[in-house]
């Protein structure tokens, strides 16, 4: 149903404009009107720099639509985890960071999930190791280190 390729730079408007979206139609149950601002006014001026060095894919649906970006660097750390707001629950997710895990060259995975994602990243295995705060865009967000 879904098709997973390797992200490329004539990617970026649409996930970002996927991850903003989402942030803005999902995390806002776990998070406040201003943290969810914060969260998704991603600087488009770093984006490409922040995947330098990291496997960035994407999930995309029918329509060639792009429904779901992940990337992870080479140790392991899976830094974002995104799926379309219409397309949450069908294994998009799922589909991401086993097809990541799967190409890098670590065994041993660990990421800083948001509220939201807690209980998914637990379904594959992962386990929280740490509460965590961190200040983003002048907001202070509470999330948690888990590994895998």
């Amino acid at each position: 149903m879904f098709k997973v390729r390797h992200y490329t730079t004539n990617d970026k408007a649409e996930v970002i404009h996927l991850i903003r979206e989402t942030i803005q139609a999902v995390n806002i149950a776990d998070y406040s009107d201003k943290q969810v601002e914060a969260w998704s006014n991603i600087d488009r001026n770093n984006w490409d720099r922040s995947l330098v060095e990291n496997n960035a894919l994407v999930a995309i649906g029918e329509n060639e639509q792009i429904v779901g970006f992940s990337d992870m660097s080479p140790t392991g750390y899976l830094d974002r985890l995104f799926v379309h707001k219409d397309f949450q629950r069908k294994g998009i997710a799922k589909l991401l960071v086993k097809k990541l895990e799967t190409i890098s060259s670590s065994k041993k995975f660990h990421t800083y999930a948001s509220k939201t994602a807690v209980p998914f990243f637990q379904a594959i295995g992962y386990r929280v190791t740490k509460e965590n705060e961190v200040l983003l865009r002048s907001q202070y967000f509470i999330n948690y280190k888990m590994e895998k």
